[in-house]
């Protein structure tokens, strides 16, 4: 019977979680990191309660179709956090999106203050 306590709380803490990671992906504060599947887990014990429940409510099918979706649209969510955050990696580390053409390499600065040298012109 503990899966009604812990639906009931978890359905009481669902919105506060959605409603503070939504807030943060608003003001771009929230950068995506391994720990963020975490996440999952809660909601996958939220779906097995609600699967529960519906195991001693056979009445109440709604209950299968909730928790399957909520489900789903938690790992679609973080699947496509992490393909954004793994595209967005790429750019930061290597300065250019997949598919473009390489960015050719900086010269040395030792070239430049040679070059701008005063009497550096006479040398050539």
């Amino acid at each position: 019977m503990f899966y009604y306590t812990f639906w009931g709380l978890a359905g009481l803490l669902l919105p506060l979680i959605l409603a503070v990671t939504v807030t943060y992906l608003r003001r771009g504060m929230m950068e995506f990191a391994e720990s963020w599947w975490a996440f999952v887990f809660p909601i996958a014990a939220y779906s097995i309660s609600t699967i529960h429940l519906y195991l001693h409510h056979t009445e109440e099918s709604w209950l299968l179709y909730y928790a399957g979706f909520l489900y789903a649209l938690t790992w679609l969510f973080y699947s496509v956090t992490t393909v954004l955050s793994v595209y967005h990696g790429y750019r930061k580390w290597f300065g250019h999106t997949p598919g473009e053409e390489t960015p050719t390499l900086a010269k040395p600065l030792y070239e430049d203050i040679v070059s701008e040298a005063p009497g550096s012109e006479d040398k050539r």
